[in-house]
């Protein structure tokens, strides 16, 4: 017979919601839309010539 080899994963963390985590987290979608923004013109600039 086979062990068990099932390893239970603790509980996450709960939610923090205050004023200084919504800042950081409104900071980091504000960079990663930046971010992506400059990647798509990048792109779109590479390949602007093959239209």
């Amino acid at each position: 017979m086979k062990q068990n080899t099932v390893v239970e994963m603790k509980k996450p963390e709960p939610f923090v919601d205050d004023p200084l985590t919504a800042i950081v987290r409104q900071g980091a979608r504000d960079i990663l839309a930046k971010a992506l923004e400059m990647e798509i013109n990048n792109f779109i600039t590479q390949y602007s010539y093959q239209r």
